[in-house]
């Protein structure tokens, strides 16, 4: 496949060029590295994304850095998710309420070192958890059940890491809240590699189709990374 091995030489060429010129390089001096290649429009434009990706500035275009997501509203429970709720939140009935004088003590307490504080705190803050995730509750895919469970796991470690602090009730529902949402990103990350995988193996099918035009012949991996 001396094509193949050939265009690879040439992409390594090309990312040595730039790289030794502050990784920066024009779409004129990529398109002569491969005028002799036949690339199609569609060809030449993954060689620029791929040198992209290499942190390779082309004509002073870069990968865009990722965008903040602004905040949303939150969108209604399923019917299965308002059921789960209803009755997690009968489970929590039972809980005696506090005063801002009793939290603040537990908080104290805590803070010496006091089991029992912890365990009345983690009970307390519980219907913390369930509010935050109706709140946060802006994406269909993301099961408000998996939303409270990091909620109390976060809230049970946040706990047992206690360290004194005037702000303590703000800070630990904005801690819980936090703990929601970092479980919210990976899974969106998880589902975007796994996106990402499933186009990476349709583009692997088509290209050993376009090179064996299905014919039964075997291509290295080194071969197949290259095209």
């Amino acid at each position: 496949m001396a094509d193949i091995q050939a265009f690879q030489e040439r992409l390594s060429d090309v990312l040595t060029l730039a790289r030794t010129n502050g990784k920066k390089i024009t779409r004129e001096g990529i398109d002569y590295f491969f005028a002799e290649e036949g690339l199609s429009p569609e060809q030449m434009e993954n060689v620029y994304e791929y040198l992209k990706f290499q942190g390779i500035s082309i004509d002073g275009e870069t990968m865009p850095a990722p965008s903040r997501e602004e905040p949303q509203e939150a969108i209604p429970l399923s019917p299965e998710e308002e059921e789960y709720v209803r009755i997690y939140e009968e489970s929590l009935s039972g809980v005696a309420p506090m005063n801002e004088a009793e939290r603040s003590a537990l908080f104290d307490r805590l803070s010496a070192g006091d089991e029992e504080a912890r365990t009345r705190l983690t009970e307390l803050y519980l219907p913390e958890v369930v509010r935050a995730a109706k709140e946060l509750h802006t994406k269909q895919d993301v099961f408000v059940e998996d939303m409270i469970q990091e909620g109390n796991m976060h809230l049970f470690l946040t706990l047992g890491g206690w360290t004194a602090r005037e702000d303590s009730h703000d800070w630990l529902c904005a801690e819980i809240r936090r703990g929601i949402r970092a479980m919210m990103q990976e899974q969106a990350q998880q589902r975007s590699g796994d996106e990402s995988l499933v186009e990476k193996v349709r583009r692997l099918e088509s290209a050993v189709r376009e090179l064996s035009g299905d014919e039964d012949m075997k291509f290295s991996v080194e071969e197949l990374s290259a095209y």
